[in-house]
């Protein structure tokens, strides 16, 4: 027989996690490092569940751009034709008129609430959705970023179509 009487079960891991209560501080040092060894594993759960939040938002629907100012230039007209599609393998296609221009490449970072862009060999307006992003707001239907371009702040708003 275990000198075990009590059992802790992590879903996102599956395993249990048994912890003794025959030596009250032995106990207590046992608990300790399985609750480190737990949270771990619940950790890697947990940002599995963001990173596919985040991707199920993105890649539902299409986006349009709805402001972008360069400074104190609005350049929100020059994306008026255009719409974005998010798909899971992190490419992105900009659509012109509903029809294909360019594919790119997208990578979030829900830890620092930043997504990147990258379109090659592209001129305005697409080259300006290039760089890494710091979101600001965030929905299930709209994103705020902002970056920073040789000292000038521009500013991004993607909405749900």
């Amino acid at each position: 027989m275990y000198p075990f009487s009590c059992s802790t079960y992590c879903i996102s891991t599956q395993k249990f996690i048994i912890c003794p209560r025959k030596h009250p501080t032995m106990s207590r040092v046992f608990i300790l490092m399985l609750t480190v060894l737990l949270f771990s594993g619940c950790k890697e759960a947990i940002e599995e569940k963001k990173e596919n939040m985040i991707l199920d938002a993105m890649t539902d629907g299409r986006w349009v751009v709805t402001n972008y100012a360069k400074g104190s230039i609005n350049a929100t007209p020059s994306f008026s034709d255009y719409a974005f599609q998010f798909h899971r393998d992190r490419t992105v296609d900009a659509l012109k008129s509903s029809a294909f221009e360019k594919k790119g490449l997208w990578q979030e970072n829900a830890n620092n609430l930043t997504i990147q862009a990258t379109f090659t060999n592209v001129n305005e307006p697409l080259i300006l959705l290039n760089g890494t992003w710091q979101i600001t707001k965030t929905s299930w239907t709209s994103v705020d970023a902002f970056q920073i371009i040789n000292g000038e702040q521009h500013v991004l708003r993607l909405e749900k179509q």
